[in-house]
């Protein structure tokens, strides 16, 4: 009889936890989101390595190589690190980044001078990254805190043919686009 009793009790235990867990209702969060923005006539003050790039073209070194360091297509020289820097952005809180210039070579921006047939620069995100940015393309979304930010890039010759480097200097202009939300 006692053991009658503990089945019955035990049974009726696991009913009413069953019966309590199909009465419970769905599981449910809340969430708030703030929205917010800003109004303002004046963008950031970029700099490229400490040049004031709105006013003049920044120059970035890319160094000077043998000929020979570019033997074979698609050989690159050694990555050269180039910093934007994004000041005075007020509440401006993202800028989208844009390189626009030239490209003969599908990611590869046409230089102006000697050997335009032959070599490029290859703009990327890392020093030994090959995912080169393509023209007028966003290349990247900068968050902008506490109204500034620094943003690194990197820029290097690409070999773009078979054909012999010459000797001399060569150069490409590109322009940066920025658009800020």
């Amino acid at each position: 009889m006692k053991l009658k009793n503990i089945l019955l009790a035990s049974s009726a235990a696991a009913v009413m936890s069953l019966s309590s867990f199909a009465n419970a209702g769905p599981l449910s969060d809340t969430a708030n989101i703030k929205f917010s923005g800003s109004f303002q006539d004046e963008t950031c003050a970029i700099t490229v390595d400490g040049e004031d790039a709105e006013k003049a073209t920044a120059n970035v070194l890319l160094g000077s190589h043998k000929g020979s360091d570019l033997a074979a297509v698609s050989s690159v020289t050694p990555a050269v690190k180039f910093s934007m820097n994004f000041a005075t952005c007020g509440g401006i809180s993202i800028a989208q980044v844009k390189f626009v210039g030239g490209q003969s070579t599908a990611g590869i921006f046409d230089v102006a001078d000697k050997n335009k047939s032959v070599i490029g620069i290859g703009l990327s995100k890392t020093a030994d990254g090959t995912d080169y940015f393509q023209t007028g393309a966003v290349v990247d979304r900068v968050d902008i805190k506490d109204g500034s930010a620094i943003k690194d890039y990197f820029a290097r010759f690409v070999k773009i043919s078979d054909e012999n480097i010459e000797d001399g200097n060569t150069s490409a202009t590109i322009q940066v686009d920025v658009t800020y939300g």
